[in-house]
């Protein structure tokens, strides 16, 4: 978003994850997906299309201070996480302009990875999102059953 010229930038997020602020964010990445396909049967033209399969996911990189706070409850990969990514001038104005909520978090994957530099050490968590993405409070696709049969 540009106001008077000016183009906000990492600096510029507030990122909290499960109710802690966290300020050592070395990077940031979430994604969804809508994987549909088409439905033909002996039409060589498409007669429709699949409702599809939603899948999102989430990766954070985290400065090794930050890292407790997350991996210091047992059991931490076993518990939904919820996130939050506030966009906007920060310094600048009271509220944000966006803010993301990615609820419904499973941490995966940890990885430790460590190389010479001259950056702080940290670590990388990957996880599955079980929940829509609310881009703004909004989500990108609409459930339309959440309950699994009962016969």
């Amino acid at each position: 978003m540009i106001i008077n010229g000016n183009y906000f930038g990492f600096t510029d997020i507030v990122f909290t994850f499960d109710s802690f602020q966290i300020s050592a964010l070395k990077s940031l990445s979430y994604k969804d997906s809508l994987g549909r396909s088409y439905v033909r049967g002996t039409s060589p033209l498409p007669l429709g299309f699949t409702t599809g399969k939603y899948e999102a996911s989430f990766e954070m990189e985290l400065y090794l201070p930050s890292v407790a706070l997350i991996t210091s409850t047992p059991g931490w990969r076993q518990i939904p996480h919820v996130a939050t990514v506030a966009y906007g001038p920060n310094a600048v104005a009271p509220l944000p302009f966006t803010i993301d909520t990615i609820a419904g978090i499973y941490l995966k994957d940890l990885d430790n990875s460590n190389s010479d530099s001259e950056d702080g050490i940290t670590r990388k968590f990957s996880g599955m999102v079980m929940l829509p993405i609310l881009y703004n409070g909004i989500p990108s696709i609409i459930a339309t059953s959440t309950i699994g049969a009962v016969g």
